[in-house]
């Protein structure tokens, strides 16, 4: 996967050839797809979120080898910070919690990590907020810009790394 520096407006996938697959624009229209992933079968992921009605809604695309969007879901209030592919192809996330109030805001606690199948249903979810959020709000303990966080997926196990 590769950027555009310093413009960063589109996103350019590779194949194994060292070859660009295809190149995408990060931004269409009032859509933003700044999170990306690839699984080893070169399928990719892509999340976005859509504001309306003073209400965000996160989602997820899944693209083809030739980067055409094949299938996307929904993951509600969630939008996701991170996309990775599990082995078993299912695609997990961790995330904010959005909807009709930023996270910070919200009083109950919500588990950051989330796997969905290929074919959009929810297969988990885990990782208290609560456990993570040290001295910072749902909002930003996630965030890349503060110092960036990672995930990773092996066998049948997460690991989430934070900063």
């Amino acid at each position: 996967m590769g950027w555009d520096s310093p413009e960063y407006k589109r996103v350019t996938i590779y194949g194994p050839d060292g070859k660009a697959a295809y190149s995408n624009d990060l931004r269409v229209g009032d859509l933003h797809y700044d999170v990306w992933a690839v699984d080893t079968d070169g399928v990719a992921a892509r999340a976005y979120e859509v504001r309306h009605d003073h209400k965000i809604d996160g989602w997820i695309e899944l693209l083809d080898l030739r980067g055409k969007p094949v299938r996307k879901f929904t993951t509600g209030a969630y939008t996701a910070q991170h996309l990775k592919f599990a082995p078993d192809r299912s695609v997990g996330y961790d995330m904010v919690c959005a909807g009709e109030y930023r996270a910070e805001s919200r009083p109950e606690d919500f588990n950051v990590l989330r796997p969905y199948s290929r074919s959009g249903q929810l297969i988990g979810e885990g990782v208290p907020w609560s456990q993570i959020a040290g001295d910072y709000n749902p909002q930003t303990s996630l965030a890349l810009c503060l110092g960036g966080k990672w995930l990773f997926a092996k066998s049948e196990r997460v690991g989430f790394m934070h900063r």
